[in-house]
C-alpha cells in the first residue's frame, strides 16, 4: 500500500463558506502533471486526480522553484512542503476575501480564520505575514479606519477608544499613533460634550449622564465639566 503523504485543501469558493476538497497525495497513485508559473510568484499545480490549487513561493519551506515541475518525483518532506504551501495560499485568498469587505486587524483575521477550523496555525501566519509585507494587511491603517468609523456615531474618551483597539489586537504604537490624528481634530472635551447632549435629549437624569460618561472613560471631573456646560446651555434657550 502507498504511503500517505498528506493532504491539499482546495480554495475557498463562494459566499457561503470554503469547498473542503481534500486531495490524498500517495506517491504511488498521485503526481503533478502540470505546474504552471504565474508573473506574480504564484504557481498553478495540476495533480494526476485533477484537483488543481495553488502555491507562492513565499510559502515554500524547503523547496525552491526550480524543484516543482510536472511528473518530478518528490520526498515525504517535499509532499509536506507543497501541501503546507497550498493551505497557505488558501489561507491568504481567505483573508482577501475578508479586507474585501472592511479593514481587518491582523487578530482579528487570526480569529476568523482559525475559526473556520480549515488552516493550521502556521498557515495563517505565513499568509498573514505576507499580505503585512505586502500592505494589504495593516494594523495602522485598521486602527484609523476603525476610529473614524467609532467616533461618526459615538462620542468616546480616548482611554475608552484605546480598550477598544487594544481588545482588536492593535498594538499601544499603532493605537496611539491613531489617536494622535484623531485628536488633533477634535478633543476629547468637545466629544464629552456631544456624548452629554446626546444623552440629555433622550430625557436622562443628570447623575445618569455622569455613570455612562464616566463608563465611557471620561475623566469625573470632565463629566461633570461638560455637563454643567450642556445644562447652562439647555436653561439659556429656554429663557430665550
Amino acid at each position: 500500500m502507498p504511503a500517505l503523504c498528506g493532504f491539499i485543501l482546495r480554495l475557498p469558493r463562494g459566499k457561503a463558506g470554503f469547498s473542503k476538497t481534500y486531495v490524498y497525495m500517495c506517491a504511488d497513485t498521485v503526481r503533478i502533471v502540470s505546474a504552471a508559473w504565474l508573473h506574480d510568484d504564484r504557481c498553478k499545480l495540476q495533480l494526476s486526480t485533477g484537483a488543481v490549487f495553488f502555491i507562492r513561493t513565499a510559502y515554500l519551506a524547503q523547496l525552491k522553484p526550480e524543484d516543482i515541475a510536472a511528473d518530478r518525483p518528490y520526498t515525504e518532506d517535499g509532499t509536506q512542503d507543497l501541501i503546507q504551501a497550498g493551505f497557505a495560499y488558501a489561507a491568504e485568498q481567505a483573508a482577501h476575501a475578508y479586507l474585501g469587505r472592511s479593514e481587518h486587524s491582523r487578530h482579528m483575521l487570526e480569529r476568523k480564520l482559525a475559526a473556520k477550523k480549515q488552516f493550521d496555525g502556521a498557515s495563517i501566519q505565513k499568509a498573514l505575514d505576507y499580505l503585512e509585507t505586502r500592505g494589504i494587511l495593516s494594523d495602522s491603517r485598521f486602527a484609523r479606519a476603525w476610529l473614524h468609523a467609532r467616533t461618526a456615531h459615538k462620542a468616546e474618551s480616548r482611554r475608552r477608544l484605546a480598550a477598544e483597539l487594544a481588545a482588536r489586537g492593535v498594538s499601544t504604537r499603532d493605537a496611539e499613533a491613531a489617536l494622535d490624528e484623531l485628536f488633533s481634530d477634535i478633543s476629547e472635551e468637545e466629544l464629552c460634550r456631544r456624548a452629554a447632549a446626546r444623552r440629555r435629549r433622550s430625557g436622562k437624569s443628570d447623575d445618569a449622564i455622569r455613570r455612562a460618561l464616566c463608563l465611557q472613560g471620561f475623566p469625573a471631573r470632565l463629566a461633570a465639566r461638560c455637563l454643567s456646560e450642556d445644562s447652562s446651555d439647555t436653561e439659556r434657550q429656554i429663557s430665550e
